[in-house]
C-alpha cells in the first residue's frame, strides 16, 4: 500500500504465501482479534456444540481430551442425536425456542438421518432444556443459507423435506436473506443470555460446502453466495455483540480452512482433510481452553498441514526443487528461493 494514502492506526494484511510460513503466522494472520486473551474453557465445564462440521469436530477432540461436551454424550435430546443436522440458523433458533419456551413447530419439520419424524416430545423437550440449563460454554456452527419451507405455517426444516412428505402446493426452497439469518442469530443470542446469562458462546461457519443446491445455477456459485451470506451475518454479529459482551466469541475456523491451505478439502469435495481438521480444533484448544502443546509445536503442526499429505502440488516452476525429496511431507524452499522463482516467474516464459 502507498505511503501517500492514510492508512490509520490499524491495519492488517492479507497474508501472502511467505507470511502464511513466517513464525508469528498464527498469532497476526490466522487468529489476531478472535481469541480470549486466557482459556474459557475448563474441563470441569459443560459444553455443548450444536450444528455441523467445526461443532461436531472440536466436540470430538474435547471430549478425547476429557473434557465434559454433555451434548456428545447425550442419547436423548435431538441436539445430542442429530447436532450435525441443525445446520441453519432457523432450526438453531428453533430448539433453543423449543427447550426454553415450549414452542414446537406446527407441523412436522424435524427428520433424523433416514428422514424418520423427530416429534418435539414433552420428554425430550425436557432432556433438551437440561443439556442446554447446564452449559458453561455453547459452540454454534452454521452450515448452510438454503431452506426448505412449509408455506403454510412457515416454519423452516432442517434440510431437506422427506420425499413421502413433499407437497409441491405448500413447501419451497428457497435462500434464506441476510436480515433473516442475522435476526435468528440475534435472537438466538437473546435466548441463551436469558438463560445462561454467564455461558461462554462461540460461533462458527462450517467449511465444508453443500453436496448440492436446488437452485438452477452452479454449486460453486450458489455454495459461495450460501456461505459469504453466513460469514457476513455472522461477522455484523460479532461486531455488534462482542465489544459488550467477553463471553461471547467468533472462530475463524472457516476463514482458516478455507484460505490458509492450499488444498483444504478431501478429492470428493465432501470433507476437510483431515490434519487440517485436526490442527484447526487444537488451534481452538490450545486458545479457549487449557493449552497441551507450546506455540513451536503448533506452529509446526500448522506447516505440516498446509503442505503434508494431501496438500496440493505446488506449482510447476517449483517442481524441480522436490525433484529429489523422497520424504513426507516435503520441505518448503527457504525463502530467498521462494523469491527467485516469483522473480522469474514474473520474467515470464523463456521458450515457446
Amino acid at each position: 500500500m502507498s505511503s501517500k494514502f492514510h492508512i490509520g492506526d490499524t491495519v492488517n494484511f492479507y497474508p501472502s504465501e511467505e507470511d502464511l510460513e513466517a513464525d508469528n503466522a498464527i498469532e497476526d494472520y490466522l487468529v489476531r482479534g478472535f481469541v480470549p486473551d486466557a482459556p474459557l474453557l475448563s474441563r470441569e465445564g459443560r459444553i455443548v456444540t450444536i450444528g455441523p462440521c467445526f461443532a461436531q469436530a472440536v466436540g470430538r477432540h474435547l471430549l478425547d481430551q476429557g473434557y465434559r461436551v454433555t451434548s456428545q454424550k447425550d442419547t436423548i435430546s435431538y441436539i445430542g442425536r442429530f447436532g450435525d443436522k441443525i445446520g441453519n440458523t432457523f432450526a438453531i433458533r428453533g430448539q433453543l425456542e423449543w427447550a426454553w419456551t415450549g414452542t414446537a413447530p406446527a407441523t412436522d419439520l424435524w427428520h433424523g438421518y433416514d428422514a424418520e419424524r423427530l416429534p418435539p416430545s414433552e420428554d425430550i423437550r425436557a432432556s433438551t432444556r437440561r443439556l442446554l440449563d447446564g452449559a458453561e460454554a455453547i459452540v454454534l456452527t452454521l452450515g448452510n443459507a438454503e431452506i426448505w419451507q412449509d408455506e403454510a405455517t412457515g416454519g423452516v426444516f432442517w434440510g431437506a423435506v422427506p420425499a413421502d412428505q413433499f407437497d409441491a402446493a405448500r413447501h419451497r426452497f428457497r435462500v434464506s436473506t441476510y436480515q433473516e439469518n442475522l435476526s435468528n442469530l440475534m435472537e438466538i443470542y437473546r435466548l441463551i443470555r436469558r438463560n445462561r446469562p454467564q455461558a461462554v458462546i462461540v460461533t462458527s461457519l462450517g467449511a465444508v460446502p453443500p453436496p448440492a443446491t436446488f437452485r438452477d445455477v452452479a454449486g460453486l456459485a450458489a455454495s459461495t453466495s450460501s456461505k459469504s451470506m453466513l460469514r457476513s451475518a455472522l461477522d455484523e454479529f460479532f461486531r455488534v455483540v462482542a465489544p459488550r459482551d467477553p463471553n461471547f466469541h467468533y472462530f475463524p475456523s472457516y476463514d482458516i480452512a478455507r484460505y490458509a491451505f492450499p488444498q483444504p478439502l478431501t478429492p470428493d469435495h465432501r470433507r476437510l482433510q483431515p490434519q487440517i481438521v485436526d490442527f484447526i480444533t487444537l488451534l481452538f484448544e490450545h486458545y479457549y481452553a487449557v493449552p497441551r502443546i507450546g506455540h513451536d509445536a503448533l506452529r509446526s503442526m500448522f506447516r505440516s498441514a498446509r503442505w503434508g499429505e494431501g496438500a496440493r502440488a505446488r506449482p510447476r516452476d517449483e517442481a524441480p526443487l522436490a525433484v529429489e525429496q523422497t520424504q513426507s511431507p516435503p520441505k518448503r524452499p527457504d525463502k530467498a528461493t521462494r523469491r527467485q522463482l516469483r522473480a522469474n516467474k514474473a520474467a515470464g516464459p523463456s521458450g515457446p
